[in-house]
């Protein structure tokens, strides 16, 4: 049709969704420490699942696992081994902290603005909802959007859908049973991979005849991941140079007690980070957190204990990231934070820069680039 031209791809695109996950995937894709991941792509159920139309496969896994960058392996494995024009991978990141925006009309619009921007609409109807975006400015109807994507889906000899985090996406609403709804009323040429934490009944009910294959971190990733980490912290590589064995000890000992939480290693490798001494980071492994709960707890209460503008600092970042309406982009938060009584003007003088605002607080804030801005969050363990 006339009217379906390249250079107007990305303005119907972003008329069609605000949402965009591929920065998201990018990001993510950063994080991965090369070599790791391996065990899954070569999971004798995940080739069955990629290799077989239509299938679903459910991929449950521990706060902390790795499942988001896993994830984006797996994102990255398809676009690069299906590289024809008529088999697409299309995607979405649910956050807790995204909620407000992730509502499931957003969600299903995401994955034809990926259809789009993968290859030019060639149904009748994505064709048609392409022409209202570009010729009117009235809202688009969900139900148009729901038809173009099916049509649009059809049009294809396969795509695949992984959804990462569907326990964060919002369940008291709705959202994510309309969500799941539609996913499973897609055309028979959509495959479906999903992550989210175990335990969670109304989930595992709805995947109970999916083909299940559990994320657990691997030994050998996790110790490719901490050895890597360790080359990349100043401090710590310089005390392992000069002391024989200890990087195998820092390697088994947090590999062993994390229980296959990627995040909770990093915690700790940070932790580590701080000590000047061999002898520091030895008594530290020797006095390392049981779980979680009690290595945050133990990082809040060596916050607390400061008595310096950086542990007032701290206190306010938490207040502001946790009481926000929704998620503070680094520039509001750097606003927030300077702002005094009295003062009738800022200037970037009177901002903390972004390495304070994240090292002060000891690893438990994540900053995170978006599409406009750069977004401030929690990292998230529980």
């Amino acid at each position: 049709m006339e009217y379906i031209r390249e250079h107007d791809r990305e303005q119907v695109a972003e008329r069609i969704s605000p949402l965009e996950f591929n920065l998201q995937w990018e990001e993510s894709l950063k994080r991965v420490t090369e070599g790791t991941g391996q065990w899954f792509l070569e999971h004798k159920k995940f080739i069955q699942w990629r290799d077989e139309i239509g299938k679903i496969l459910w991929c449950p896994g521990i706060p902390g696992a790795g499942k988001t960058v896993l994830a984006s392996i797996v994102i990255h494995h398809l676009k690069s081994y299906f590289s024809e024009d008529n088999i697409a991978t299309v995607f979405t990141f649910c956050k807790y902290n995204a909620q407000s925006k992730q509502t499931a009309s957003a969600l299903i619009s995401s994955l034809l603005k990926q259809l789009i921007q993968h290859r030019l609409p060639k149904s009748k109807k994505a064709c048609l909802l392409w022409k209202t975006c570009l010729s009117s400015k009235i809202p688009l109807l969900d139900a148009d959007i729901q038809e173009a994507l099916k049509s649009e889906l059809e049009t294809y000899s396969r795509v695949f859908i992984v959804v990462d985090g569907l326990d964060e996406c919002e369940d008291t609403d709705g959202t994510r049973a309309r969500f799941l709804d539609t996913l499973f009323s897609l055309p028979s040429c959509v495959t479906l991979m999903i992550t989210a934490r175990p335990g969670i009944q109304a989930i595992e009910e709805q995947f109970c005849k999916a083909t299940r294959l559990d994320i657990q971190a691997q030994e050998n990733d996790l110790a490719k991941f901490v050895n890597t980490c360790l080359l990349e912290r100043f401090r710590l590589s310089a005390i392992i140079q000069n002391v024989p064995g200890l990087s195998k000890t820092i390697v088994e000992t947090v590999s062993k007690h994390v229980e296959g939480m990627f995040l909770l290693a990093g915690l700790i490798l940070d932790e580590l980070e701080t000590k000047t001494t061999a002898t520091g980071v030895r008594h530290a492994l020797k006095t390392l957190p049981r779980s979680a709960d009690e290595y945050y707890q133990k990082i809040w209460q060596k916050i607390t204990m400061r008595q310096d503008d950086g542990a007032k600092l701290a206190a306010q970042i938490f207040s502001w990231v946790t009481y926000a309406c929704e998620p503070l982009s680094l520039e509001q938060l750097q606003t927030a934070l300077s702002i005094k009584p009295g003062m009738t003007c800022l200037t970037p003088e009177d901002m903390p820069p972004k390495e304070i605002i994240t090292s002060l607080c000891a690893g438990l804030i994540a900053v995170a680039e978006n599409k406009s801005c750069t977004v401030v969050s929690f990292v998230r363990i529980f």
